[in-house]
């Protein structure tokens, strides 16, 4: 008897509200970075080597992330992806509210910035089997002609919370100084913990598993150790998987995370003017993201739109930044809106694209590459360009970075096998194994 359109929605929502506190939470870290720097590190530090440990500890969480990938891909491969997915949304809602609720340095010294380092590592480690889970349950939950539109809601739901997250911070950076720097950065960590916690524990708790997961478990197909499986027969989906996704993460982790930073502290704009900028992109890249996925499912196909999204950025950061030191606002906000519109393409194909590439069994897992790719190459994003800037001392730094990325997702790109025209995903064997099921 097939679902209801509520018990799909529901489901669906399900799938897709652990993301959604997961990228609130990091962004609003990321844009409240200037203040966290303040009051977690002595006075006495330089203001941007603050910044910068902070944004270190920024990447501590993403460390971690692959870890919870492979934790949660094997519970999820293994006994659903919902068994998993009911337990990674607990540790990240409690790490984002401890997160609001850690004393200042003034109040308790060296343990500030060590148990902000520990509660950012515990809300990685979850968040490192959210996507994943997401993104394989709605993939197999969707008809062979949606997977990409169906999938691109988690892109959509990514850029909803970083607008969420980006927007709370410039709500707080509006109502004075000290107000931001006391008690205002603090709410929103609070209090979107607090009400999302329970939604997710309704939703999780009531959604179905997906369709294929079902197939594969009363087919008694499983897969013993999912992660030694992607790592050993499906290691090229994995390594095209980490090549493909450098430039989408660090593009999307520039303009979310470290654009306000940088054009507030290196381009000297007002930081309103840095996160109204910022909220333009994410906006831009959430409405053309469903756009190009169903374009995607119907005729454009994955290859094509990724190879040229990833060309251009190889090809046209450099002149782009360019215009963006001129140290206009409308200048910076139209090439930033330009790079918005690239980037949701990436946003759009590449997610779902990856998880076609592998079979049922070990999909959950499968996105361990996608993570490792996510954490070491995006996550880091913010510190490398800052460390950039700061060696460098010009604020062309971050092209390098970027450009590189470009470059080797090219490659990837041209070397993945398009997947929109496969009708049933492999249960057991991904499209790169030679024998068929």
């Amino acid at each position: 008897m097939s679902k209801s359109i509520v018990a799909k929605l529901r489901d669906v929502a399900g799938a897709l509200i652990g993301n959604f506190l997961d990228w609130a939470d990091f962004v609003m870290y990321a844009q409240f970075a200037t203040i966290i720097a303040s009051v977690m590190f002595p006075s006495t530090t330089n203001p941007q080597i603050a910044i910068l440990n902070t944004l270190l500890i920024f990447g501590f969480g993403f460390v971690f992330r692959p870890l919870g990938s492979i934790v949660f891909g094997h519970l999820g491969d293994k006994y659903g992806r919902k068994r998993a997915m009911l337990i990674t949304f607990w540790i990240m809602g409690i790490a984002t509210i401890f997160t609001g609720l850690i004393p200042s340095y003034s109040s308790i010294g060296l343990f500030a910035p060590v148990s902000l380092a520990i509660v950012r590592i515990a809300q990685g480690f979850a968040a490192g089997g959210e996507l994943g889970g997401a993104l394989s349950y709605l993939i197999e939950s969707a008809t062979p002609k949606r997977r990409c539109f169906y999938g691109s809601w988690v892109g959509v739901t990514i850029l909803g919370a970083t607008m969420l997250g980006t927007g709370t911070a410039l709500l707080v950076s509006s109502m004075g100084h000290d107000f931001a720097y006391g008690i205002g950065w603090r709410i929103p960590f609070i209090l979107y913990g607090a009400l999302l916690i329970p939604v997710a524990a309704i939703l999780r708790f009531r959604m179905s598993d997906s369709p294929l997961f079902q197939e594969v478990k009363a087919k008694n197909e499983v897969a013993k150790i999912p992660v030694v499986k992607v790592f050993t027969k499906d290691w090229k989906p994995a390594v095209l998987a980490i090549m493909t996704t450098f430039v989408g993460t660090v593009v999307l982790y520039a303009i979310t995370s470290f654009w306000p930073t940088y054009l507030s502290k290196t381009l000297n704009l007002p930081l309103s003017s840095a996160l109204l900028i910022t909220l333009t992109a994410e906006a831009v890249i959430m409405i053309l993201t469903p756009v190009w996925a169903y374009l995607s499912d119907i005729k454009l196909g994955r290859k094509v739109p990724s190879l040229i999204a990833s060309a251009f950025f190889a090809v046209f950061t450099y002149p782009l930044f360019l215009f963006i030191t001129s140290y206009s606002f409308e200048t910076i906000l139209l090439v930033t809106v330009i790079l918005a519109l690239f980037m949701s393409i990436l946003e759009a194909t590449l997610p779902v694209w990856i998880g076609e590439s592998f079979a049922t069994n070990d999909r959950y897992s499968g996105y361990i590459a996608y993570s490792i790719a996510i954490s070491y190459f995006g996550g880091f994003t913010p510190f490398i360009s800052q460390f950039l800037v700061l060696s460098l001392k010009t604020p062309l730094a971050p092209v390098i970075y970027i450009v590189l990325s470009a470059i080797v997702s090219t490659i990837g790109f041209a070397l993945m096998k398009e997947t929109y025209n496969i009708e049933i995903l492999p249960s057991t064997q991904s499209i790169y194994q030679k024998s068929a099921e």
